[in-house]
């Protein structure tokens, strides 16, 4: 559903904290929309063209809070709100509108500028309104035999608490990125070497949780067929704890010292076109991290990481994906990682000046060495998320669109059977202009 070019302004996404559904938070959803094909675009040169669009939506927040509970420290249960937001944003880049690289040098420069208020009564609930901004820069050389790739993506988001007058999550994330290709000989063989670096910087809410990361990984694939790859692939990562000795929460309950850790990996598989109309990426392998002060690490079915991600495209505008997966994460919100499954599809469609796209994701996550109050609990979420947006474009420029999100979560804690969970529906109409 989505254009290539504003798949780019995402490339900074959230990475959602630990125990919210891994749906879309606030204001993600909202500033995507397909546009139907063409040219539009002011021309700068023969090859720079900028984009810029603007929407305006307004809809309703059936949970401000992501809380069901009526507590002490939430007593007036969950809050619902209306809601606007303006998502200006701009993109300026020297490819196709359809992703076509025209020369040797290709680049891309955008941000995406969402604006929240909440229209209520409740002084708690207007202290959400938020300015959210991302850009993404990315820079690719291409020559007969290597690519070298750079990029870099910023947000800075602000999501609200998880009780009425708690404080404000805010968090700042910049993900780096720097990789070569080379394919020598008759290409068939491909070397590739990435690393990655990315800061998770919370300003408030979960300061203990900022971290800096350092990923380093190399890949060999070979071409079984022209448009079909095996590869093999390993990969390192350190996770550093910027704030180590912060030991509260956001609720000021006693947690374990943030650990930090390194990971490894190593996994085989096969991706590329099944059919023409078909494309899949199939790996498995085996990983595991290694935390300071004698922490627990992964073991067992843990260390098993597995991922099927299969697209099919039956025709020009319609698409249909699903990826199933399976491995550990770390965590730095609750314990030091969990062990996952999770499984999620997307599907569009485009009707002539008619745009139609759902998705949904479920996830089962397994908390390890997660604290509280001096007593370790072996905590498990199921997070579920679904989801649709409909676009019509009265011209080529200018559209119209509903989006509605569904957000759950059911949080279970084994030694007392006490559960946290929230329900969240949000629902927008929109008006934007795309050109």
């Amino acid at each position: 559903m989505l254009t290539d070019w504003r798949k780019r302004l995402v490339v900074a996404a959230l990475l959602l904290l630990g125990s919210r559904a891994p749906a879309f938070a606030q204001g993600g959803m909202g500033a995507m929309v397909g546009t139907p094909a063409g040219d539009i675009g002011v021309k700068l040169s023969d090859t720079n063209i900028l984009h810029v669009g603007v929407a305006a939506e307004g809809g309703y927040d059936t949970n401000v809070f992501y809380n069901d509970q009526t507590t002490a420290t939430n007593p007036n249960g969950p809050q619902s709100s209306a809601v606007v937001r303006v998502i200006p944003s701009f993109i300026i880049t020297n490819t196709g509108r359809d992703g076509t690289e025209r020369s040797a040098v290709v680049y891309t420069l955008g941000a995406n500028l969402t604006y929240r208020e909440y229209i209520n009564d409740n002084q708690n609930i207007r202290n959400q309104r938020a300015f959210i901004p991302t850009a993404v820069g990315t820079l690719a050389l291409n020559g007969s035999k290597m690519r070298l790739s750079l990029g870099d993506g910023f947000s800075r988001v602000e999501e609200a608490p998880y009780f009425e007058g708690g404080e404000t999550i805010k968090r700042d994330v910049n993900q780096a990125t720097a990789g070569l290709s080379v394919s020598p000989g008759g290409g068939r063989l491909t070397f590739g070497l990435r690393y990655a670096n990315a800061l998770d910087y919370f300003e408030s809410g979960y300061k203990y949780a900022s971290t800096m990361t350092h990923d380093g990984m190399l890949d060999l694939s070979w071409k079984w067929l022209p448009k079909t790859a095996l590869f093999l692939q390993g990969g390192t990562t350190f996770i550093h704890f910027l704030n180590p000795s912060i030991s509260m929460d956001a609720a000021g309950q006693p947690l374990s010292p943030r650990e930090d850790s390194i990971q490894v990996r190593a996994l085989t598989g096969i991706r590329g076109l099944i059919t023409p109309k078909v494309t899949t990426t199939l790996s498995v392998g085996y990983a595991t991290a290694f935390y300071d002060n004698n922490s627990k690490n992964p073991s067992g079915v843990s260390n098993f990481s597995g991922l099927l991600d299969v697209g099919y495209m039956p025709a020009l505008q319609s698409r249909l994906g699903l990826t199933l997966q399976t491995g550990f994460r770390n965590s730095p919100v609750i314990g030091n990682y969990y062990q996952v499954e999770s499984a999620t599809f997307s599907a569009s469609q485009g009707l002539g000046r008619l745009s139609v796209g759902a998705h949904g994701s479920v996830e089962y996550r397994s908390y390890q060495n997660y604290v509280l109050m001096g007593m370790e609990i072996p905590r498990k979420d199921l997070l579920f998320g679904v989801g649709g947006a409909v676009d019509y474009f009265i011209q080529r420029w200018f559209y119209a669109g509903a989006t509605y999100q569904l957000s759950m979560a059911r949080q279970y804690d084994d030694n007392t059977g006490t559960a946290v969970p929230f329900t969240k529906h949000q629902i927008f109409a929109r008006l934007g202009i795309a050109y």
